[in-house]
């Protein structure tokens, strides 16, 4: 699962800098970057005030978080399909 990934991917998608993402969380910046860097994992609480930050559902950014190989019941190929389609929703 690569959480630091979905994160930065959904709030770039959001057009969010670490700073606004930050400041609307009351997460601070260093610890939302060292997140994005792989150098923290962030806590459930974290989490969920990320996806709230960023109007996105705690699973969707979870689900935009699994690699190929850890949703055991669905194809890598419609995982990989799913991601896509969810951030093309986030998007818009």
């Amino acid at each position: 699962m690569n959480v630091a990934h979905a994160i930065k991917i959904c709030r770039a998608a959001k057009n969010l800098s670490i700073e606004a993402l930050s400041n609307e969380s009351g997460l601070s910046k260093s610890y939302i970057s060292m997140i994005e860097n792989g150098k923290r994992k962030p806590s459930m609480e974290a989490i969920e005030k990320i996806s709230e930050t960023l109007g996105i559902p705690v699973v969707v950014l979870l689900m935009l978080a699994a690699e190929k190989g850890e949703v055991s019941t669905l194809s890598p190929d419609l995982v990989s399909e799913l991601q896509k389609s969810v951030l093309d929703v986030l998007g818009s």
